[in-house]
């Protein structure tokens, strides 16, 4: 086996590792559970138990591939989420999911937020969970440095801190127009000085991996590679699913569902502003000098939120013989999974394509907004993510998007976005267009260790 490429993807329901070749193959893929702890408003997490989960999916995914030097890894993560560290790299308070709800509120002392960031002032960003933080955890008044939670590994492997630009701009504290820090915006909160690092690009080298970092009899394999923060989860995906032209639409379907579309530059904050209003957030993509246009929905945190319901999987649905039932048998409150209901009695085959019918007109208005507002009509959709696997999810696309939706054939688009980028950071790829598309056989070649 020749010199290898590793993406590691921190995802809200997984941490994942992929090995790719040079060629684009996805040679194997493993993961692990993130180890979320539930509170009453949402999940929390500690670097000591999501940095063990990591090395569990990197080690179990270099077993698979024993020989090969990896001379790559590329870094990609959910956003919002960050560590709070100290002078000393020390985390000052716990992680707070993305889609945790306590936080502080930004409206009256940002009245520019939306039309500067390209994102809505609520509780979900970055910028809000530092204020509560500081303003509620005593230790988080030592905190000095934010890193999102892909920044934070890269620091870990490679010992320098730098933040890249497609995850700073879901931040709150990112300009998105200019691409720069603002100031503004961490003054507001009382923020320290340098509390984001250097600010790279995507497929930038942010260092080397250490080898006192990697210690163990798999995890030594990795001294010495080139380490680059990818980026924002969905956003890497546009690479890994091989839509590097940035012409077509990215379905990407997790945990959250994202709908995102790649625009160039100037941009307009008045439309920026509009867009924000539909609920399309405007973000740094890491396709080189374009924005991401990004409407999301928790489709895939439904659909689990049913399952758990019927106490079943899509596959013994799929099994199951068929019955009668009542009309309506899932009630759904927009995309709230906590709001989802099954009738008593209803029939499982029944409540499950109902619950995906659901999501995928909530998704398809998602798409809506997303192209009315980037004033973009793209040739075509392209759907990745562990959910387009079931055959009922595939069919409801096909029928709601027509002929312009296909399925990438990739299997872990992030990981293997995120890997693809180490390669441009190693030197393997002289520019992001240059990355080779992904082959059809994708699925079939990657070998997969861990829960689903």
């Amino acid at each position: 086996m020749s010199d290898l490429l590793l993406g590691i993807d921190i995802g809200t329901s997984a941490c994942k590792a992929g090995i790719v070749d040079f060629a684009g193959r996805e040679v194997a893929i493993a993961r692990e559970p993130t180890p979320w702890r539930v509170v009453p408003t949402g999940a929390e997490l500690s670097t000591d138990d999501f940095e063990p989960a990591i090395q569990r999916a990197v080690a179990a995914v270099l077993r698979q591939v024993p020989v090969g030097r990896v001379i790559g890894i590329g870094i990609t993560s959910m956003a919002e989420a960050g560590v709070l560290v100290d002078g000393h790299g020390r985390q000052v308070a716990p992680i707070m999911a993305w889609y945790d709800t306590e936080a502080a509120e930004l409206t009256e002392r940002l009245p520019d937020f939306s039309r500067t960031t390209g994102l809505p002032p609520t509780r979900l960003c970055s910028l809000a969970k530092y204020a509560w933080l500081v303003g509620n955890e005593q230790t988080a008044h030592a905190g000095r440095r934010w890193f999102s939670l892909a920044e934070w590994l890269a620091w870990r492997l490679s010992g320098e801190p730098v933040a890249e630009a497609s995850l700073a701009s879901r931040t709150g504290w990112l300009d998105v127009a200019t691409g720069e820090v603002w100031r503004d915006a961490l003054d507001a909160v009382g923020a320290p000085g340098g509390l984001t690092p250097t600010l790279l690009p995507a497929g930038t080298v942010a260092g080397m991996v250490r080898p006192d970092r990697v210690a163990g009899d798999d995890l030594h394999r990795l001294a010495g590679a080139v380490v680059t923060v990818a980026g924002h989860d969905h956003i890497v995906s546009v690479v890994g699913a091989g839509m590097t032209d940035g012409r077509a639409v990215l379905d990407s379907c997790g945990t959250a569902e994202a709908f995102v579309l790649a625009t160039g530059l100037p941009l307009d904050r008045d439309r920026v502003a509009r867009a924000v209003a539909r609920g399309v957030t405007v973000g740094v993509h890491v396709l080189p000098d374009r924005r991401a246009w990004l409407g999301a929905l928790r489709s895939g945190a439904m659909l689990r939120r049913v399952l758990q319901l019927l106490g079943s999987s899509p596959e013994s649905i799929r099994l199951a013989p068929v019955r009668s039932t009542t009309p309506d048998p899932v009630f759904f409150d927009g995309d709230d999974p906590a709001a989802v209901r099954v009738r008593d009695g209803a029939d499982p085959g029944a409540s499950w394509r109902a619950a995906v019918d659901h999501v995928t007109t909530l998704g398809f208005s998602v798409l809506d907004a997303v192209h009315a507002t980037a004033g973009s009509d793209p040739r075509s959709i392209v759907g990745c993510g562990g959910w387009l696997r079931d055959p009922t999810a595939r069919a409801a696309k096909q029928r709601a998007f027509g002929p312009r939706f296909a399925v990438s054939p990739v299997r872990e688009a992030g990981t293997r976005g995120a890997a693809l980028l180490s390669g441009s950071a190693a030197g393997i790829y002289p520019s992001i267009r240059d990355m080779p598309p992904p082959t059809q056989d994708a699925e079939a070649r990657g070998r997969v260790e861990g829960p689903a």
